[in-house]
């Protein structure tokens, strides 16, 4: 019973590993090892059904092996992507890595008197709207996200899009949100971050050339006013999708 009960354990992980995987090659040697477990299962059932017991513990361990093989495979590279994926909010708590790039940037850019409209890419790639703008591909820098919005130059107009910690395009112009509800004292970038977060998941930091202040677009909600102290922990919060909307600090809109 032990034995059965292993090899369809070790079968659902296989193509449960092989449903997940994009890649060719490594499908390619996940049916492999199915077709050599099922061999192996064949060759137990059908041929030696009645054969001595070491064969029956030996086809046991080699199961029991391959179990632990693919679960510590498993939980290996899901710890590893939990790395990668977490790495920029651990940098931005030690103020360093590119969020902190942005938060320094947005920074500078208020104490000038400038505008910006930062859009910063999570789930939903923004790869279709980056060519619509111009193309930069540059890695992230305050200095440099900070030339790019102080006029006259040719950049500043525009969003700037931020993906995989560089900054990939600039000039980008999104659509403005229409909801009758949005306040008329608030400019044209914030009508664009909310009308861009309503289109996906992007998360979009304005800086307001009029009053300095900062405000966060979230998914069709506004956080603004956000107090310069707690806009890195505010960017954190938002690239986790863990922004509340019942913020007490900030005023929030809804639109």
């Amino acid at each position: 019973m032990l034995f059965y009960i292993l090899s369809g354990i070790l079968a659902i992980l296989i193509v449960l590993r092989a449903l997940k995987t994009r890649s060719f090659n490594e499908k390619s040697y996940l049916y492999l090892y199915l077709v050599l477990y099922g061999s192996l299962f064949g060759d137990r059932f059908f041929l030696i059904k009645d054969g001595p017991s070491w064969h029956e513990s030996f086809l046991e361990i080699l199961f029991i092996f391959g179990i632990l093989w693919f679960s510590v495979e498993w939980a290996w590279k899901s710890f590893s992507q939990w790395r990668t994926q977490t790495r920029p909010l651990r940098e931005l708590k030690k103020r360093q890595g590119p969020f902190h790039e942005i938060v320094t940037a947005s920074k500078l850019i208020s104490q000038a008197k400038m505008g910006a409209l930062i859009i910063l890419e999570r789930a939903t790639s923004l790869e279709p709207w980056c060519q619509k703008g111009i193309r930069l591909d540059a890695k992230l820098s305050q200095e440099l996200l900070f030339s790019v919005f102080t006029p006259p130059g040719a950049l500043h107009d525009g969003a700037a899009i931020i993906r995989n910690a560089c900054i990939s395009a600039c000039g980008v112009i999104v659509p403005l949100t229409k909801s009758p509800r949005f306040p008329k004292e608030l400019g044209t970038r914030h009508r664009a971050a909310v009308g861009f977060s309503e289109t996906c998941d992007a998360l979009c930091l304005v800086v307001s050339e009029e009053t300095g202040c900062f405000s966060l677009a979230d998914r069709g909600t506004l956080f603004y006013d956000i107090p310069f102290e707690k806009l890195a922990e505010f960017l954190e919060q938002a690239l986790r999708f863990r922004l509340d909307k019942n913020q007490p600090s900030v005023r929030t809109l809804e639109v």
